[in-house]
């Protein structure tokens, strides 16, 4: 599993300076999902998807982002995170969210 998308994401969103993006993490989401292609989102909902069901996720998680991002900090733990931005994605793509 490469997570093209969630480096991607945790690089350019949710990094040291997410705050340019938004306050929230439905703010930056929503800073991701008006400038990304729609098949990137969609693969970055399977990526989602894929991580989650790891045994050791969180800890997976915690070794990829612990540089850029600590859901923990939000209130969340990596899992939960992966499951709302996920969610948010879904619901983006589900409402018409079609960018070329």
């Amino acid at each position: 599993m490469h997570n093209q998308q969630l480096n991607h994401l945790m690089g350019a969103y949710f990094n040291q300076d997410y705050y340019l993006s938004g306050e929230t993490i439905e703010e930056v989401m929503q800073t991701y999902l008006d400038c990304e292609a729609s098949d990137t989102i969609q693969a970055l909902i399977e990526e989602c998807a894929e991580f989650v069901k790891k045994v050791d996720a969180e800890n997976v998680f915690y070794e990829l982002y612990r540089y850029d991002f600590k859901p923990e900090r939000w209130g969340l733990t990596s899992v939960a995170f992966l499951k709302l931005i996920s969610g948010l994605a879904s619901a983006f793509l589900s409402k018409g969210g079609i960018n070329q």
